[in-house]
């Protein structure tokens, strides 16, 4: 084949044996694996597909087809090379499977460049096409096939499926070396089957594999036909990985498996000014916000952050025994993307998208700095002018005896006329922020009072003349009236 002959010519000796020999190993357990049906076996590929029979056997099981007679004992030279005809004209006349320079003397020759050349080919077509088309997963969003090579089109199939956050999925060989990747893969097919992935370390890459690879065994009915010592191997083979890999592709898990509790992201709950769509500055230190895990289940925390130049790192703190304390430094104006899962799934409203402002509220002023007076039933009016604050909002609330929606007005760029009318005497809070910060001098005190309410009585104000040298008595009473000093004056 074509294709084999690259991999040969762009490798070393050394490696071409150690492909060969995982390859050779690969092959003859995925053969077997797909023979055990019928009990047939088999022990050395270059010899024991030279007669026809065991291939004409692995190919009905394959296509699920008869292939009709042929010498199921041949002695002869020519029975052997008749059988190996029969199964060749089947895979390229029945089947519509392409073989290149193939012909029945290199299989019965044991010619095992060429017969595991034949094998790979019949492992792209039985096991890793037709399960990319049987699975939904090998869809794009528009339901048309995906239109890449099957390496390509398993490998998307693969990032779809485990959904690790923070760790792309390159390859089919290097990127499996430490164990995490099929672990998460396992747990990712049988939910609850292999959490412990989460916590796994890449140091104990063998015994990640072998663990993984196990479980896969025993309850998703995925055949080790790769050994866990050679998928540790930095210079594992491609096509045997892809021969391992592509089983899961139909695997299902198998009643009574030990499946764990797993967590539940939809109860998983976000909250914070670090996280919200506005407010974030990048004259901030840090933005933070909170994860609460609380009765969510089992399961562990992941973000990625993605700023306008690139990844942005989160810092995840433990802060209390379900909450986690997120804080990012927000270096940089523009959009920011959090992605927050929980077991590996989204959490609900996730990815958020924070857009962070550059801008300095210090540098906002208010046109009534301190003690602000109002009277009911008069407009008062505060101007607040953040021309040299830079880009944001002002935000505004107050909070007082009674509900009072306050109105803004801009009738130049950075400049707003907050005016409220209150209908109560009393103390209120106007409280001012530019994006999430308070302007100087907020949350401002107004003092709204009332002098309508104000009551006076005694003889001096009796209307009805005092005499002179006599004492003359006003009382005021501006109990109703709000808090305020009261002047006198007589003319």
């Amino acid at each position: 084949m074509r294709l084999l002959s690259v991999i040969f010519f762009s490798l070393s000796r050394s490696q071409e044996e150690e492909w060969k020999r995982m390859q050779v190993k690969t092959f003859t357990r995925w053969c077997n694996a797909r023979l055990a049906v019928q009990q047939v076996t088999v022990e050395d590929l270059s010899t024991d597909l030279c007669d026809g029979v065991k291939l004409i056997v692995l190919l009905e099981v394959l296509s699920q087809k008869r292939l009709g007679k042929y010498n199921k004992k041949p002695r002869m030279h020519a029975q052997r090379m008749e059988n190996v005809e029969i199964a060749l004209q089947f895979i390229t006349q029945k089947e519509k499977i392409r073989l290149v320079n193939i012909g029945s003397g290199d299989i019965g020759g044991g010619n095992l460049k060429l017969i595991l050349g034949l094998i790979w080919t019949l492992i792209l077509h039985y096991q890793i096409s037709v399960g990319l088309l049987k699975t939904s997963d090998s869809a794009t969003p528009s339901g048309q096939k995906e239109s890449g090579s099957p390496k390509e089109n398993l490998l998307n199939y693969l990032e779809r499926s485990i959904r690790l956050p923070g760790r792309k999925i390159r390859n089919v060989t290097t990127d499996w070396n430490d164990g995490i990747l099929i672990a998460t893969l396992v747990d990712s097919v049988a939910s609850g089957l292999c959490p412990e992935c989460d916590e796994m370390l890449p140091e104990n890459a063998l015994q990640n594999v072998t663990h993984a690879m196990t479980l896969a065994e025993d309850w998703l009915c995925v055949p080790q036909v790769l050994h866990p010592t050679d998928m540790v191997n930095p210079n594992v083979d491609e096509l045997s990985m892809m021969t391992y890999l592509s089983q899961f592709l139909t695997a299902k898990v198998k009643p009574g498996a030990p499946l764990k509790p797993t967590g539940n992201p939809l109860l998983v709950k976000v909250f914070g000014p670090g996280i919200q769509s506005e407010g974030v500055n990048v004259t901030m230190p840090s933005a933070s916000f909170t994860i609460d895990t609380e009765g969510a289940g089992p399961g562990k925390v992941y973000i990625k952050c993605t700023g306008p130049i690139g990844p942005v790192k989160v810092n995840i703190t433990p802060d209390g025994e379900h909450t986690y304390l997120c804080t990012y430094v927000p270096s940089i104006k523009g959009s920011y993307t959090m992605d927050v899962y929980f077991s590996r799934q989204p959490i609900p409203g996730s990815p958020f998208v924070i857009q962070v402002a550059s801008y300095d509220a210090s540098k906002v002023t208010s046109s009534k700095p301190g003690l602000i007076g109002g009277r009911v039933g008069k407009h008062t009016t505060v101007t607040f002018d953040t021309t040299q604050a830079g880009e944001g909002s002002l935000s505004f609330e107050i909070e007082g005896p009674v509900e009072i929606h306050p109105s803004c007005m801009s009738k130049q760029p950075g400049v707003f006329h907050v005016d409220f009318k209150p209908s109560k005497v009393g103390v209120y809070l106007l409280q001012a922020k530019y994006g999430s910060m308070m302007v100087p001098g907020s949350p401002f005190t107004i003092n709204v009072t009332d002098p309508a309410k104000i009551i006076a009585s005694g003889t001096g104000v009796t209307g009805q003349g005092v005499a002179i040298g006599k004492k003359a008595e006003i009382i005021v009473d501006a109990t109703a009236a709000g808090s305020a000093r009261i002047d006198a004056k007589i003319t």
